[in-house]
C-alpha cells in the first residue's frame, strides 16, 4: 500500500507516516531502496492530517532525524497540539523559524568559565580558592558542578545527541538545587519548562510540596530520571515533538541553566575569586569570607539569597547570560535579576542598576575592615593610600587588580624581574 500511494500521490507527510509504520512493525520490510526514501531529507517540512500519522512521524525522528528540517512547520508545531482530535491541530501562535545549529556555537575561556574539575581546597589552606559560599539553596546536592560541566563540555563538545544528552541533562537537573526557581522565570518557555519537567518530574511545581514531604518519593523520582530520559520514544510521543525540536529545546535549556546563567555559577565564582586573590592567602580567606555574606537581593519564593561575591561578579564581570560586552552593564544584571523575580529585601521592590552599586559599596566596607584588622596584626603590609586600590569602581577595575598589592607580592615581583635582566620592569616598580 505504501508503495502504491507513494507512486499515486506522492511522498506526503501521512504516506511517509504508513512507511514508518510499516517497517517499524515489519523489519523484512526494511529493505536499502525503501529506506532510503523513507529518511529523505526534509521529507516531512509540514505535519500529516492525521494525529496518528504524527505519532508514526515522531517516532521515525529518532532514527532519521532529517525528515524534519529544522525551522519547518512541522518542527515548530512540536510541543503545542491539541489533544481529543482524529486531526493534527496547533494551539497558539507558532515560534518564527528557528534553524538548529549543525554544531554547538563554540565556548571561550572554557576553562576560565568553569575554573577546573578539582576539588576546592578547605578555607584555611592558601594554595588555591576556598569553596565559595552560594548560600544555601543554591548548591549542588552531589558531585561538584565543575566536574558536571566538564563531562557536559566534552559531550557537547564532541556531539549532542539525545541518546547522549538527555540522560546528562536529567542528571543535571535534579543536582542543581537553582533549576527549579529559574525554570519558572520568563526566560524559559513553556516548552523548555515541560522538557524540564518531564526530565527531572521533582523540579514540577505540581510535585514540589509532595516531594518535600516525603524525601522516599523524591528520591525514587530523582533516581528514575536518568532511566525516563533514556526513553526518547516517550518524550517524543508525550510531548508531541520530533527529535529535533526536543534536542534545540534541551540544548536552550542547557545553555540558559550552565553555560549562561543569570547568577554565576560556583565554577564561575571560584575562577573569578581565584583570579582576583591572586593566590595570596589575606585575599583567598577575604574572598572566603564575603562569599558568606549575604546581600539585600532575593528571591522570595525560593528565599534563594546573592552573596557578596555573586554581587562582586555581577559587577565586574557582569550577567553570564547577557550578551559579551566590552564593560559590564549593571542595567543588564538588575533587569534580569528584576526579571527572575528578585527583590531588595529592605523595601521589596525590584532592583535596579543603583541596587548593584549600593551593595558594591558595601562589599567595599567589609573588605576594607577585613583588610584592616589583618593590617592591624600585622599579618599583612601594603603601601600607604591602599585603600584606594580595594574594589574600586566598574570602570576602574581591571581583572586582577581588584585589590591592592601586598608588599610582599611587590617583592616577590621585583626578585623574579631582577633574576630577568632583559625583561622590561613591573608594573608595580615603574
Amino acid at each position: 500500500m505504501f508503495d502504491n500511494l507513494r507512486r499515486l500521490v506522492g511522498l506526503l507527510p501521512d504516506v511517509l507516516a504508513i512507511g514508518w509504520g510499516l517497517v517499524t512493525r515489519a523489519e523484512h520490510a526494511r529493505t536499502p531502496e525503501r529506506m532510503a526514501i523513507l529518511s529523505t531529507s526534509g521529507a516531512c517540512a509540514v505535519p500529516p492530517m492525521l494525529a496518528e500519522s504524527w505519532q508514526h512521524l515522531l517516532r521515525a525522528t529518532i532514527e532519521a532525524r532529517q525528515i524534519v528540517p529544522p525551522g519547518s512547520l512541522a518542527d515548530r508545531v512540536g510541543g503545542r497540539l491539541v489533544s481529543g482530535t482524529p486531526w493534527v491541530r496547533w494551539k497558539d501562535q507558532l515560534p518564527p523559524p528557528e534553524p538548529l545549529p549543525e554544531t554547538p556555537p563554540p565556548m571561550p575561556d572554557v576553562e576560565g568559565m568553569i575554573g577546573g574539575a578539582d576539588k576546592p581546597p578547605e578555607p584555611d589552606v592558601v594554595e588555591g580558592v576556598p569553596s565559595i559560599e552560594t548560600s544555601e539553596p543554591g548548591t549542588v546536592r552531589s558531585s561538584s558542578l565543575s566536574e558536571l560541566l566538564l563531562s557536559a563540555l566534552a559531550t557537547i563538545g564532541s556531539q549532542f545527541t539525545l541518546g547522549a544528552g538527555l540522560p546528562l541533562l536529567a542528571e543535571w537537573l535534579s543536582k542543581y538545587a537553582d533549576a527549579a526557581m529559574w525554570l519558572r522565570t520568563p526566560r524559559f518557555t513553556d516548552l523548555e519548562r515541560r522538557l524540564a519537567y518531564w526530565l527531572a518530574p521533582v523540579l514540577d511545581p505540581r510535585l514540589a510540596d509532595v516531594s518535600r514531604a516525603d524525601s522516599k518519593l523524591a528520591g525514587a523520582l530523582r533516581s528514575s530520571a536518568k532511566q525516563r530520559a533514556a526513553d526518547l520514544a516517550s518524550l517524543l510521543a508525550e510531548l508531541d515533538m520530533t527529535s529535533t525540536t526536543a534536542l534545540r529545546t534541551a540544548w536552550a535549556v542547557f545553555t540558559k541553566l550552565f553555560l549562561r546563567p543569570v547568577v554565576p555559577l560556583r565554577p564561575q565564582l571560584e575562577a573569578f575569586a581565584r583570579e582576583e586573590s591572586r593566590g595570596q592567602e589575606p585575599f583567598v580567606k577575604l574572598f572566603a569570607m564575603l562569599g558568606k555574606v549575604p546581600s539585600e537581593l532575593q528571591e522570595p519564593m525560593s528565599g534563594r539569597t546573592l552573596t557578596l561575591v555573586e554581587v562582586a561578579f555581577l559587577y565586574y564581570r557582569g550577567s553570564p547570560a547577557d550578551e559579551p560586552a566590552a564593560r559590564p552593564s549593571t542595567e543588564g544584571a538588575a533587569a534580569l535579576l528584576a526579571e527572575a523575580g528578585f527583590v531588595v529585601a529592605s523595601r521589596g521592590a525590584a532592583p535596579a542598576a543603583a541596587d548593584i552599586s549600593v551593595h558594591h559599596s558595601l562589599l567595599q566596607r567589609r573588605a576594607l575592615a577585613y583588610l584592616e584588622r589583618a593590617e592591624r596584626s600585622g599579618a599583612v603590609g601594603f603601601r600607604p593610600m591602599w585603600q584606594l586600590q580595594v574594589f574600586p569602581l566598574a570602570d576602574r577595575g581591571e581583572r586582577r587588580k581588584l585589590l591592592p598589592m601586598l608588599i610582599s607580592e611587590e617583592e616577590a615581583t621585583a626578585a623574579e624581574w631582577r633574576a630577568k635582566p632583559d625583561a622590561p620592569p613591573p608594573a608595580a616598580t615603574r
